[in-house]
């Protein structure tokens, strides 16, 4: 069975969309976030774009914001983080182009809709 996946998610550039249209762009941001083939054909991109690159160091403030932004986008969602002040635009971006904090929040954001009741 062929998946549709939505190349407008998948390959995302959330800083510019935004300077377009938060609307449109926040959509994307949801789709790529909850929508396991966007997210994994994204993830898919960037690992190939990692590929034979060494990573980046970071020093230890930047490790911890790092793990503040993905709890907090996966636990708030990316909206409501965003409209509550606790991230930026500029975040939400690197998210969507580090590969570990992707996988990260897209599985934290689909645990709790799993959780969530049902009426």
């Amino acid at each position: 069975m062929k998946q549709h996946i939505d190349l407008d998610a998948a390959l995302l550039d959330f800083k510019s969309a935004h300077d377009v249209s938060r609307d449109t762009a926040v959509d994307d941001l949801l789709l790529l976030l909850l929508d396991p083939v966007a997210c994994d054909t994204r993830l898919t991109m960037l690992d190939e774009l990692q590929r034979g690159r060494e990573p980046t160091p970071q020093n230890l403030a930047t490790q911890r914001r790092w793990k503040q932004i993905v709890q907090i986008v996966g636990t708030d969602g990316p909206v409501p983080a965003l409209e509550a002040g606790k991230v930026t635009v500029d975040e939400l971006d690197a998210i969507t182009w580090n590969a570990a904090a992707l996988r990260e929040v897209h599985d934290k954001l689909l645990v709790g809709i799993r959780s969530q009741p049902t009426l």
